[in-house]
């Protein structure tokens, strides 16, 4: 199965590199058999996303359907 994987990464308190979550993602989708073909990645203040739609996340969704 393809799938695209999303990291996000909060500039408010400069949290993990999301090259480590997408390091696990990786190894997970390759354990159960799934090929990434997207890979999307936020950096955003949590205070700023509660206030609006996440464009990685949006443009995950519609990569989706």
């Amino acid at each position: 199965m393809r799938v695209a994987i999303y990291a996000r990464v909060s500039t408010d308190d400069r949290g993990p590199d999301p090259e480590n979550q997408l390091q696990d993602l990786r190894a997970w989708c390759a354990a159960a058999g799934h090929a990434v073909s997207r890979e999307h990645i936020d950096y955003e203040s949590g205070r700023k996303a509660a206030d609006k739609r996440k464009p990685s996340g949006s443009s995950v969704v519609k990569y989706a359907r």
